[in-house]
């Protein structure tokens, strides 16, 4: 799904970064600068919410946009990540133009 979502933006003309796990996540923000976040909820080994917390706390992205992509559509998981830091959320399966 990562791949498609990257190709998908790709094809409009966005620079993708992506990354496996939310540790190499952070070691890649920390290289490149970055414009947006797509987050899953369900990150392999921990919780995307974590990352967006993480990421919030950081100066260098207090403002920059996060997007949840969640297959969740339960009213908790979304308020948590509103509380996470997260300013969006996308439901599985991803639509492209409410991607874009």
């Amino acid at each position: 799904m990562r791949g498609i979502i990257a190709d998908l933006l790709r094809g409009y003309g966005f620079r993708v970064v992506q990354a496996d796990s939310i540790e190499q996540a952070l070691t890649v923000s920390k290289e490149f600068p970055i414009g947006a976040f797509l987050v899953d909820v369900q990150i392999r080994g921990s919780s995307g919410l974590d990352f967006c917390r993480t990421i919030r706390s950081m100066d260098e992205y207090k403002v920059s946009p996060i997007i949840v992509i969640t297959s969740v559509q339960e009213r908790n998981i979304l308020l948590d990540a509103f509380g996470a830091g997260c300013d969006d959320f996308i439901i599985k399966p991803i639509d492209g133009v409410v991607l874009l």
